[in-house]
């Protein structure tokens, strides 16, 4: 990237390591990257290179044993430095996150259309039938049919395309400016 100001996200230096009753563990030993506005970026590399503690570190979710140093800049944020009630403001609305197993990050005692209005709620000040509306039409832009009856299901009651497809309108429901998806 050339000019700092279409910089969206830069990661400088960043090292994790894990507290295990081993010792310590060292999972990400220093990178550094830039992501530009509007910019696609894809993170390869073999299992258990530190790929996914990269991302979990970006949405401040890492595990109390875990150590992060270094820095992760999102618009001018130092994410590392963050209090875990700070992140809510921008975590949905700014960053996202699709997790790669749709059950397991889905409530399975919510109906998903409510999952998805959640981040409305959250992160807008639209009232209930406008956030219903919005719902069903993010449901019909990630290819769910019939979003009205699909709105009203609980995850166990969907395909795991269908699940997917939750998780991705969930992510994108407030159109972030950063977004990490697993595969």
């Amino acid at each position: 990237m050339n000019c700092e100001s279409e910089s969206l996200l830069e990661i400088k230096d960043l090292k994790i390591a894990f507290k295990t009753p081993e010792g310590i563990f060292h999972a990400v030993k220093g990178i550094s990257l830039e992501v530009g506005k509007r910019e696609i970026v894809g993170i390869v590399g073999e299992s258990g290179c530190g790929k996914t503690v990269t991302a979990l570190s970006i949405m401040h979710l890492l595990p109390d044993n875990s150590v992060a140093t270094g820095s992760i800049d999102f618009s001018g944020i130092d994410l590392l430095s963050l209090k875990e009630n700070e992140t809510r403001e921008t975590h949905g609305r700014d960053i996202s996150m699709i997790f790669q197993d749709s059950l397991s990050s889905l409530n399975p005692l919510m109906k998903v259309g409510r999952q998805i209005e959640e981040n409305l709620m959250i992160h807008t000040s639209l009232d209930s039938r406008d956030r219903f509306l919005e719902v069903l039409d993010i449901m019909n832009n990630v290819g769910l049919p019939d979003p009205e009856q699909t709105y009203n299901k609980y995850p166990h009651e969907l395909s795991g395309g269908m699940r997917q497809r939750i998780a991705i309108a969930i992510a994108i429901v407030c159109n972030p400016d950063l977004m990490r998806s697993a595969r």
